[in-house]
């Protein structure tokens, strides 16, 4: 089966399920997931990788086992807002184009790291990096690069805080979890949590309490 065929079959199954192929330039494999109404533009997907419905992510590369949630916006376009009219119709349209060379991350305006979650209603603006392991809370505007396992919220996005500990962070980093296969994660991931000290049963039961409590208290 030629590349050119497979394109195409690959272009007719995600069109069939409502995701919006914006060029031929998306990047991405069977380990990935997108749901209906997701538009991609000039993208890179590494494996394991995910994105929820409703979502616009325009010239981004994203790394291994990241999930982007829904009606997030990645790398939008900006108006030219310092000339007398933000529209655009009076240009050439060679004045409007830009070379690949110049985008900052290897040919991409964005770029979201490995294991990183962005929350719904996002906006991650050009220029951001995401670092590993980051997590973007919902309903934040991005504008400056995110450090790896930082949490960030707000607009514009601000830190409130880091995942874990530097030294915490160094070990789980020094694992490239993110590069292995989901087979040898599974294998190792008693390791990797002892790392970080998590369980999933006293985690579990945490939310719980958290949800028992919040249900006893008035509105």
């Amino acid at each position: 089966m030629t590349r050119l065929v497979k394109r195409f079959i690959r272009f007719v199954f995600w069109m069939i399920k409502g995701v919006e192929l914006k060029s031929t330039k998306n990047m991405f494999d069977r380990s990935n997931a997108f749901e209906k109404g997701t538009r991609l533009r000039n993208t890179k997907w590494g494996k394991g990788s995910s994105c929820n419905r409703n979502t616009i992510i325009w010239d981004t590369k994203i790394g291994n086992y990241s999930a982007v949630s829904w009606n997030v916006t990645i790398g939008p376009r900006s108006h030219f807002y310092e000339n007398f009219s933000i529209q655009e119709f009076f240009f050439e349209k060679k004045e409007l184009q830009i070379s690949k060379e110049d985008y900052p991350y290897e040919g991409f305006v964005c770029e979201i790291g490995n294991g990183v979650w962005i929350g719904c209603h996002s906006v991650i603006m050009p220029g951001v990096k995401i670092g590993d392991g980051a997590i973007v809370a919902a309903g934040s505007v991005v504008t400056k690069s995110v450090p790896p396992y930082a949490i960030v919220a707000g607009n514009p996005a601000k830190i409130l805080k880091f995942r874990f500990d530097e030294d915490t962070i160094g070990k789980i980093e020094a694992t490239k979890w993110y590069l292995k296969n989901p087979d040898e994660i599974t294998k190792n991931r008693k390791e990797y949590e002892d790392i970080v000290g998590f369980n999933v049963a006293q985690t579990q039961k945490k939310y719980l309490r958290k949800r028992d409590e919040l249900l006893k208290e008035e509105v």
